[in-house]
């Protein structure tokens, strides 16, 4: 059981940035500046049990991934009472491992044998390492308004072949079991729509007020729960939570 959301990127990627001019963090700076860094670690794990018109179905879900963003210098563009920057290629490194196990068990009539009882076995398992696949380019933009309140954009990853999906199908207990497949294939990088806004929570992440006392900082913690829907069926849900957290420190240099 996995999670996708393919969104298009936009200019700059942060949709409340009216700028796309991209500063070159090589480019020696004449006035201010910020850097930093950003990071979310991700974790899913348990299992959900159900049953439903004589079908026995368990799901299990064991997950957990970690992302970066190291943030280079860039200039801080100044203008109508609030102050900006824009990193057009900015992109997150990190792993992810994540399994899956989804199991039923039902009655199959075989040689006159109603009782015969049956399994599939279905086992998924996806990864991400950008040691090897590299950043994933997504953008991030930073906006100060004039009270000194903030706010961080971050595009979603266009790269759809990043991670690596595999595929095992198995079955059980049939007169003549079918031979098990396994696939392979290239997918998108798991829980790194969690980064954007109102994805799994439906909150607006990264923002917050920085702290007159540590003015140089824009920084903050954000925690999210996304409850996964492992089985619906009539009025029946049934959720497994995803919990993460995203932790941000900018730093302003004059």
């Amino acid at each position: 059981m996995k999670t996708t959301l393919t969104l298009s990127l936009v200019c700059c990627t942060a949709i409340f940035f009216a700028s796309c001019k991209t500063t070159s963090p090589s480019a020696p700076l004449n006035g201010p500046g910020v850097s930093g860094r950003i990071s979310m670690a991700v974790t899913i794990s348990g299992s959900r049990a159900d049953s439903n018109s004589g079908i026995k179905e368990t799901k299990t879900e064991e997950g957990s991934g970690t992302f970066v963003y190291d943030i280079p210098t860039v200039a801080i563009t100044e203008g109508g009472g609030q102050r900006s920057a824009n990193w057009d290629n900015a992109g997150f490194g990190g792993t992810v491992d994540w399994a899956s196990e989804h199991v039923t068990t039902y009655g199959y009539i075989c040689d006159s044998y109603k009782e015969r009882q049956v399994t599939d076995k279905v086992s998924t398992t996806q990864s991400f390492a950008s040691a090897s696949a590299g950043l994933q380019i997504t953008g991030l933009g930073l906006v100060i308004f004039a009270n000194d309140s903030f706010q961080v954009g971050i595009g979603p990853s266009t790269n759809l072949t990043a991670a690596r999906t595999v595929t095992k199908s198995e079955h059980y207990g049939y007169c003549i079991n079918p031979s098990p497949e396994t696939t392979t294939t290239q997918s998108a990088v798991p829980f790194a729509q969690y980064f954007l806004p109102y994805i799994g929570g439906g909150a607006d992440k990264l923002t917050g007020k920085i702290d007159p006392a540590d003015p140089n900082h824009v920084k903050g913690v954000y925690h999210g729960t996304d409850n996964i829907t492992m089985f619906s069926h009539n009025t029946t849900v049934i959720t497994l939570p995803l919990e993460y957290t995203i932790t941000w420190d900018l730093v302003l240099t004059k």
